[in-house]
């Protein structure tokens, strides 16, 4: 349907010479005819130039008249006239149908008025039908509430409304893998609506997966969300998972935020096994990085995460990783290793073969510009 129309009265055209959804086509009732009697006598009477607010309260006092004090009749998509109202963003018409209309009823998408709203970013339809919707119902879209779809959306204004309702309206609910409407936010780099809601939520949350916030903006390389939170929250890696923000990058090959990451990184963080214990660290992570996607160790973007691992790693822990992987494996971080082998050495008093201080102090200035 046009919105620049009068939707109400398209609506009753649906009616007409039209199929309409399965069930009212072959399970009308008496109350179906009746309403779709309400809508012909509409549309033959009242005059399509009439305002849309005036056409549909005239419309519905004329269903009123017949006895009607409900409408059932669904479109060819399974939506109410609600769901459509809903979509066009005419508030005032959204309140004159809520009595009149299951609120909470679904299309054939499993969108209720609520959810068409939201994805439409109808901020006035939204905060007519929180009123009467149930806010705590899942949501086909994400499988959470409808805070959580206007998080995943991205839209600000709503998600600042919705936010704001209480926790007894049940709108605050996990989603079915335990995430909040700011694990959404973040995993979609949505900066505003995170902003938003780490005033309401714990930032060091995490989901079934051992997500938190700040690991969904890592993986997804929003490093603008990843930032703000960052700034909120002192957590670096996944309690659940046992694995730093920086190694989930590196499984995603999210460069951006590994760079935000590293300086901050928990290098002693090892990836969790169920039943297994310890396993995979960050070193480790990046030799099977470049295994499992295929990639030759000259590939750039393989290159370039491990240049940059290898640039911030402690020599401590860069001792073990060159020990176990291999000099071909972390040749930066080698040279950082032979080069403070031999800078030791020097400042001991120790005699030192040229030959080897030459290739040791040419692989240390290869090394140090990326340092």
């Amino acid at each position: 349907m046009n919105p620049e129309k009068n939707d109400a009265r398209e609506w009753a055209g649906c009616f007409f010479g039209r199929p309409l959804h399965p069930v009212a086509e072959f399970a009308q009732t008496d109350a179906m005819r009746m309403e779709r009697e309400g809508w012909g006598w509409a549309r033959a009477n009242l005059s399509p130039e009439m305002p849309d607010e005036e056409w549909l309260k005239k419309a519905l006092a004329e269903h009123k008249r017949r006895g009607l004090t409900a409408l059932c009749l669904r479109g060819p998509n399974g939506g109410t006239l609600l769901h459509v109202v809903a979509g066009t963003g005419n508030a005032e018409k959204v309140r004159l149908l809520m009595d009149w209309v299951d609120v909470d009823a679904r299309n054939i998408n499993q969108q209720s008025a609520l959810s068409i709203a939201i994805e439409k970013n109808h901020l006035e339809c939204v905060q007519a039908l929180s009123e009467r919707c149930d806010l705590s119902a899942k949501t086909a879209a994400c499988g959470g509430t409808v805070l959580h779809d206007a998080a995943r959306l991205g839209h600000a204004e709503i998600v600042q409304f919705l936010a704001g309702l209480p926790e007894s309206s049940g709108i605050h609910a996990l989603d079915q893998d335990g995430g909040t409407p700011l694990h959404w936010a973040a995993s979609r780099g949505n900066v505003e609506c995170a902003r938003i809601l780490m005033e309401k939520y714990d930032a060091g949350l995490e989901d079934e997966g051992g997500m938190s916030a700040l690991i969904w903006a890592a993986v997804n390389d929003h490093v603008s969300v990843l930032s703000l939170v960052m700034k909120a929250h002192p957590g670096r890696k996944s309690v659940k998972a046992g694995a730093s923000a920086a190694m989930f990058a590196i499984q995603n090959n999210a460069l951006k935020s590994l760079a935000l990451l590293l300086p901050e990184n928990d290098w002693s963080a090892k990836k969790t096994r169920p039943g297994r214990g310890q396993g995979d660290d960050i070193f480790d992570a990046v030799a099977k990085s470049a295994f499992a996607t295929g990639v030759s160790l000259g590939d750039r973007a393989y290159s370039e995460m491990s240049a940059l691992v290898e640039m911030h790693a402690p020599l401590a822990a860069g001792r073990a990783a060159v020990a176990k992987h291999g000099a071909k494996t972390f040749p930066l971080l080698h040279a950082r290793i032979e080069a403070a082998d031999l800078a030791q050495t020097l400042a001991n008093g120790k005699g030192v073969d040229p030959a080897q201080a030459e290739v040791a102090q040419a692989k240390a200035k290869k090394a140090s510009p990326r340092l």
